[in-house]
């Protein structure tokens, strides 16, 4: 398992149990310290109250999606690296993403937990 140089604090938004928990062992195992958020505004309210130095964010997530959320942290002023990771792969939905500040965006589907960590520890 990749062993994190430096430890991120990652704020995980993610509202499936299944994955959130596999994401979650991935990076603290690597030594990152995460934050989950199961909803859009759980998420906001955390990006309120914390400084993360990289944001893990579902596009479909109940009370706020993950559009309004990149939105939301825009608005704020929190310029928080943001990686999408969505099982939708709709080209409209990726753009609208990056134009509200997403610095990449993943296919859950093409991902693994691994390469998430490498991600994280690049950010």
């Amino acid at each position: 398992m990749y062993k994190a140089e430096l430890p991120r604090r990652v704020l995980l938004v993610e509202d499936d149990p299944d994955v959130s928990e596999l994401y979650c062992f991935a990076l603290t195992t690597a030594g990152h310290q995460v934050t989950l958020a199961t909803d859009g505004e759980i998420a906001i309210e955390q990006i309120r109250q914390e400084t993360f130095d990289v944001v893990l964010l579902d596009m479909m997530l109940p009370k706020l999606d993950g559009l309004g959320v990149l939105k939301e942290m825009r608005r704020l002023g929190v310029d928080t690296p943001t990686v999408v990771i969505s099982n939708y792969n709709a080209g409209d939905l990726q753009a609208a993403a990056m134009r509200a500040g997403a610095r990449r965006y993943l296919v859950k589907s093409h991902i693994q937990p691994s390469d998430l960590v490498a991600l994280v520890s690049q950010q």
